[in-house]
């Protein structure tokens, strides 16, 4: 008996020890053909491997990462761990790939980048969790938020009630009007009608503007109010407002009405919201977008209100200079109707002495357009921010509503204009350094520098360290200093280049520079050309602001930010400090030509970028000019012999100024 349990013993262990053997080499053959992509003939045992699925490299959020303390990765291929490099085994690490087929979608909200094999992950993170090189198997991608939807909106806005047994024939009009074979014979934007069919079509289906008997009385407020869109800037022409016969209302008839009066509302609310054009279609000096209201939002919101007239009032800006606008407007119109001309053909009539007169087509078309830039603004500007005036050259610090701090700017140049846009302020840097703007490098300092030579005895060319050297200006690239001389500079790109200038009494920057970060690259700061803000017209810049006494102007901010007196700026102007604000202070760059005083009285401002006209005629979608703003004093009559005294003389005192040179009005320009 002994022996035959020895003997079964000995046949046990043999036939586990071949299954072992086995299994290592199907192991084997596994490995190395997830290891070879492409195809593999005959591995062990003659068949064809089929060729490996294409690989991608992927990357997904850090909430997914392993382990930092594990000692194994995840193999995403063979579903299999992995050691890591130094892990308590001598197995070499292989880099992993993701099959492009378990690859999330390109335009998914995750980057691609080089494919890790990632651990086992942990549960997952917020959303705000840092991204890193990582990669899972798509199979754990988490899915994207749900959005609400128009239908989920109504259903909450509104109190459902059980379905009614016979429907409102008016509603079963509407609805059947808008289905998108019979929507042809509106006119409205496709967003407008997509809106109207939601909100007669999802949950208690109800009417907004007519019943039985004809127009509601919220009907009527809306039709009075947008038959006064002339008084608010707007065009009565561009809303068709339906009219009901004296008989007839059936429910096709009033059906038709409620949709065309619904799609008046709607472009209403939009072009009173600043949606009538785009700012960036009339000039790229406007990067500014108008705040409009969602379709479904207007037509849910009208519904709840207590008086739909006011609401739609209440669309337009609502800051107190764009209603002294308004009355601007009413008064310019009056006072051409009582010189018994039309506004419309006043100037055609009357030539240039119209154009001089408060109710001249001329006046009307600027204070339209600079009503329409005020749909453009921020409807909450801050109870705290900075507002730049372009047109009149000065900033402003405003609290409360009041105005606590008012100084002169440098502003752009015609050919270098300041761009009208919000921001914010993040940054007040005490003696900063500059770097070259990329337009300077390519427009003025690129010229100089590829016709420098290599100043030897019977070279007539600078050298390029002496140009440089003469402006205070050091050049590096990559972040390495190198030496201008060695430079090629007829062949070199100088866009790869970087050229700075250390704090200093001649840096351009002067003293303090306030930064606010933006796409343009433009800032306020100090300059040490002083003599600037002696005149009238102030623009020598390539964009950015210069500030007549920036000192004065970062104590308000950082009184108002830091709580510093002028005893703590004044030491942090001394060491040179970079300050970071507790927090941002909005800065909105405007473009207003036309503006009204407490005392109710209008200033007219010169339009330094010829911008009134490009807007008025947008807004006539045909072309018009505005005309200039007359500067109140006559030409002098000249005789031809003083005229060319004149010009003699001219020329003797163009003939002693020196050489030009581009680099000095960089920098008396620059910024």
């Amino acid at each position: 008996m002994r022996f035959f349990m020895c003997l079964a013993s000995v046949v046990l262990a043999f036939c586990g020890s071949a299954s072992s053997v086995l299994a290592q080499e199907q192991g084997a053959v596994v490995a190395h053909s997830m290891e070879s992509p492409g195809a593999r003939a005959g591995a062990t045992s003659g068949t064809p491997v089929p060729p490996a699925i294409p690989e991608r490299q992927i990357r997904f959020p850090a909430a997914l990462e392993p382990d930092p303390d594990s000692n194994y990765l995840f193999d995403t291929a063979n579903a299999a761990e992995i050691r890591k490099p130094g892990a308590p085994s001598a197995s070499a690490e292989r880099e992993i790939h993701v099959p492009a087929e378990l690859a999330p979608d390109p335009n998914s909200r995750f980057l691609h980048g080089p494919a890790k094999a990632a651990a086992t992950p942990k549960p997952a993170q917020p959303a705000t969790s840092p991204e890193r090189e990582i990669v899972v198997p798509a199979a754990l991608e988490p899915a994207p938020p749900e959005q609400p939807d128009t239908e989920s909106a109504i259903k909450a806005s509104r109190e459902i009630s059980p379905p009614s047994d016979e429907p409102d024939p008016i509603v079963v009009a509407v609805a059947a009007k808008l289905e998108p074979g019979a929507q042809t014979q509106y006119r409205g934007h496709e967003q407008d009608l997509a809106a109207l069919k939601a909100f007669y079509t999802v949950g208690d289906q109800r009417l907004l503007w007519v019943d039985g008997q004809g127009f509601s009385a919220r009907a009527k407020q809306v039709i009075a109010e947008i038959g006064k869109a002339d008084d608010w800037g707007l065009e009565r022409s561009a809303f068709e407002l339906p009219v009901l016969p004296e008989s007839g209302r059936g429910a096709d008839v009033l059906a038709d009405a409620e949709i065309k009066l619904g799609l008046s509302v709607l472009k209403y609310a939009r072009h009173a919201r600043g949606g009538r054009l785009n700012p960036r279609s009339v000039s790229r000096l406007f990067d500014q977008k108008a705040e409009l209201l969602e379709p479904i939002s207007v037509l849910l919101l009208i519904e709840k209100s207590a008086s739909a007239d006011a609401f739609l009032r209440e669309l337009h800006p609502q800051h107190p200079q764009f209603n002294r606008l308004r009355m601007a407007l009413f008064e310019a119109r009056q006072a051409a109707k009582s010189r018994g001309g039309d506004s419309a053909t006043d100037s055609k009539k009357k030539g240039k002495k119209a154009r001089s007169k408060s109710g001249s087509r001329a006046t009307i078309r600027r204070i339209v357009a600079n009503m329409e830039r005020w749909r453009w603004i921020p409807r909450d500007l801050g109870e705290f921010y900075i507002w730049d005036d372009v047109p009149e050259q000065t900033t402003s610090v405003i609290k409360n509503g009041k105005t606590i701090l008012k100084e002169k700017i440098v502003v752009g140049k015609a050919s270098t204009p300041t761009p009208m846009f919000s921001s914010e302020l993040l940054y007040i840097i005490f003696h900063p350094s500059w770097g070259v703007p990329p337009g300077m490098k390519r427009n003025e300092l690129g010229p100089q520098l590829r016709n420098t030579g290599g100043g030897g005895w019977f070279s007539n060319k600078p050298l390029a360290s002496t140009v440089l050297k003469s402006h205070g200006l050091t050049v590096t690239r990559g972040g390495v200093r190198i030496n201008p001389d060695s430079v090629d500079w007829s062949t070199a790109n100088i866009s790869s280049y970087h050229f700075t200038q250390p704090p200093g009494p001649k840096n351009v920057l002067g003293i303090v520079k306030f930064r606010f970060p933006n796409k343009h690259n433009v800032y306020m700061h100090d300059t040490p050309e002083r003599h600037l803000f002696n005149g009238r017209k102030r623009t020598f810049s390539h964009g950015c602001m210069r500030v007549q006494n920036p000192v004065r102007l970062a104590e308000v901010l950082l009184k108002q930010d830091k709580g510093w007196g002028p005893g703590e700026v004044a030491k942090h102007k001394r060491r040179g400090s970079s300050i970071t604000l507790t927090k941002p202070i909005p800065v909105h760059i405007a473009y207003f030509t036309v503006h009204v005083d407490d005392a109710g009285k209008t200033q007219v401002r010169s339009d330094i970028y010829g911008v009134d006209s490009r807007v008025a005629s947008a807004l006539e979608r045909r072309s018009v000019h505005v005309g200039s703003v007359a500067s109140g004093k006559k030409p002098r009559a000249t005789s031809r012999r003083s005229s060319v005294r004149k010009k003699k003389k001219r020329q003797r005192a163009s003939a002693k100024k020196k050489p030009w040179n581009p680099f000095e009005s960089m920098h008396e320009n620059g910024g």
